[in-house]
């Protein structure tokens, strides 16, 4: 400014480089947003053209070298497959014993690769991709290894199998034909592994277990596996449904044994069906008829027909869903309760107590008892009819939940029924096991009837040796709608024991065998049953 006054003609230079610089910013902006590309005046069309070019051949370049680290890696992967199936066994090295030590080592020679691959069969080129599989590759490794894999049970796997094809429809035929390049019918493990994994996800004991049932001296039979995995539904009798849906507990066989006032452990039909309304459970005439035919009582008092043995239909019905998942849901609550004892102590459980207590009283209503269970159990939650059931107990008396009853319930020990042989009502069982087969015979003609049993039973005996194992005898009892409890399968299974498994062929035969028909329905029975054997 001084100099101006003096007469100098000065311009601002650096103010005008500024408006420049925001001027073009402004443009580039614009140019943004109408999706074109702002070019200043010091750069040529001829330079944006090189600019272009050059990102573009850049960006080609860098896809050239990725392509060829990708075939690279593939390749020393493809040469290392190849050595270490060629490769020889590796031979054990004796040393000489330790007088100090007393020891003979035997390792596989540093240089040579893992001994289990040396056990592997003869591969078809699809084999090359079976490390990218669904499952832990332990249990799919031979079973020559030296290594343990822990497996689940074949009832647990089956469960887990059926779940997962019920939720994604899969053809798994079409897999297994694939890997089995010759047509036999049989998989190495491995191959069996990769086969089922490419369609269903399993845990590695779940396939582990599967593996174990259909293995064969060559492999593992997929064919037999295939049948085994197509879920044929049994038809049930309405019996057997009620029992699936009505989940029972101790607090319900003491409101029956408080209805027989007789002590005889059955009761009358209308009477049992009132008994289960008030409990929640309501069964329509037909389930209550098929209920009253397939559980006979053991003694029927004079001048009543309809009776329910009430004690073995407690005892089936908590060896069916509902009640096996009520159970699961005691055994969460239980635990919850007593790791909060453990790690915090009575105190830290009443502060959750006061927490769910939202009215401020001793006792919580079912809205506040509801929340404090779904706090305890977290997830998954149970159903409400499972949260109903649990409540009931804890609140037998109609005041509400409370802290007492909750201890209580907690350091309850589960009740398991004692088994003898020698107490063992085997007349009483035998009835109420041919009431069973013959309502199937009944419901499903002789034919189909006999065909549909022995199928249940055949599921599991794939290689028709006509015994099964406890656990499996059981299962297939439940499968064919032979409504027994725990104990009683228990006692069926020790009775027609061979060797360590169940011969359930004679029990079958054992349990269609006439008596001496005292009666003309008795006798009508008797001709059903023979004409099924």
């Amino acid at each position: 400014q001084g100099l101006r006054g003096l007469g100098f003609d000065l311009v601002d230079e650096p103010s005008q480089q500024v408006e420049d610089m925001f001027e073009d910013k402004r443009k580039h902006d614009v140019a943004q947003l109408l999706g074109a590309e702002f070019v200043s005046d010091a750069e040529s069309e001829d330079d944006l053209i090189d600019r272009h070019t050059k990102a573009r051949l850049a960006a080609f370049e860098e896809d050239v070298d990725q392509q060829k680290q990708f075939e690279e890696k593939m390749r020393r992967m493809e040469e290392a497959n190849r050595e270490a199936l060629h490769a020889p066994a590796p031979a054990p090295v004796f040393v000489e014993q330790d007088p100090i030590r007393g020891l003979r080592a035997e390792a596989p020679v540093p240089s040579s690769p893992p001994a289990h691959r040396a056990s592997v069969e003869a591969v078809s080129p699809i084999r090359q991709d079976y490390d990218d599989l669904n499952v832990s590759v332990a249990a799919t490794l031979p079973k020559e290894d030296s290594r343990v894999v822990e497996t689940s049970s074949l009832l647990d796997a089956e469960r887990a199998l059926l779940s997962a094809l019920a939720k994604k429809s899969s053809d798994l035929g079409k897999q297994f034909r694939k890997v089995d390049s010759s047509s036999s019918g049989v998989l190495a493990r491995k191959e069996f592994a990769y086969a089922l994994g490419k369609k269903v996800q399993l845990t590695s004991s779940d396939v582990g277990a599967l593996m174990d049932h259909f293995s064969t001296s060559n492999g593992v039979d997929y064919k037999a596996f295939l049948r085994f995995a197509e879920d044929q539904k049994v038809p049930l009798s309405a019996a057997a449904k009620a029992l699936d849906r009505i989940a029972v507990h101790a607090g319900t066989l003491q409101r029956l044994q408080s209805a027989d006032s007789s002590m005889t452990g059955s009761l009358p039909a209308d009477t049992f069906g009132t008994v289960l309304r008030s409990l929640g459970h309501d069964l329509d005439g037909n389930e209550l008829r098929s209920i009253t035919q397939l559980f006979p009582p053991r003694r029927v008092p004079k001048g009543v027909e309809q009776h329910v043995d009430y004690e073995a239909f407690y005892e089936a019905c908590a060896d069916r869903k509902a009640s096996t998942s009520l159970k699961d849901v005691d055994r969460r609550l239980r635990t919850a309760v007593l790791d909060i004892l453990a790690k915090g102590g009575p105190e830290a459980l009443r502060e959750e107590f006061r927490r769910a207590d939202r009215q401020g009283r001793s006792s919580l209503d079912r809205t506040d008892a509801e929340a404090l269970l779904d706090t305890l159990l977290g997830s998954p939650a149970c159903s409400r009819d499972e949260a109903r059931a649990v409540l009931a107990r804890l609140d037998s008396v109609g005041d509400g939940v409370t802290y007492d009853s909750l201890i209580k319930f907690a350091k309850e020990e589960e009740e398991v029924k004692p088994y003898a042989a020698e107490t063992q009502d085997w007349a009483h069982l035998k009835v109420r096991v041919k009431a069973c087969l013959t309502e199937s015979y009944d419901r499903l003609g002789s034919e189909r009837g006999d065909a549909t049993i022995k199928s249940c039973f055949k599921r599991y005996d794939w290689k028709g040796a006509d015994v099964l194992s406890s656990e499996l005898f059981a299962q297939s009892c439940r499968n064919a709608g032979i409504l027994l409890g725990a104990s009683d399968l228990r006692g069926l299974a020790e009775r027609f024991e061979t060797g360590s498994n169940t011969a359930y062929s004679r029990f079958l035969t054992w349990a269609l065998e006439a008596d001496q028909p005292s009666t003309r329905k008795e006798e009508k029975l008797a001709r059903r049953a023979k004409d099924a054997l």
